[in-house]
């Protein structure tokens, strides 16, 4: 070969492939706001991305979808409501 490039490509091994299956996939954003806001219908939406260690807006959007579906509501005003999950 002249100035050319030769790749090798290999399969990866069965065992190496099982190996990477077995790790657990993380729990869904709209799943975690929920779990957070079951125990604590008082926080605000910042104190849920605060617990689960996502963002304020990935956590508002969860939240916004969850509102969508019928699943969260907001109850009262702004400063001293709470959140109501519904099953």
């Amino acid at each position: 070969m002249n100035g050319g490039v030769e790749v090798t490509l290999f399969a990866a091994s069965e065992k190496r492939m099982s190996e990477e299956h077995v790790h657990e996939t993380p729990v869904k954003t709209p799943e975690a706001v929920l779990t957070v806001l079951r125990g604590n219908p008082s926080f605000t939406l910042a104190e849920v991305a605060d617990t689960i260690g996502k963002s304020v807006s990935a956590v508002e959007r969860a939240a916004q979808k969850l509102k969508d579906q019928g699943l969260l509501k907001f109850i009262g005003p702004q400063k001293g409501g709470h959140w109501e999950v519904s099953e």
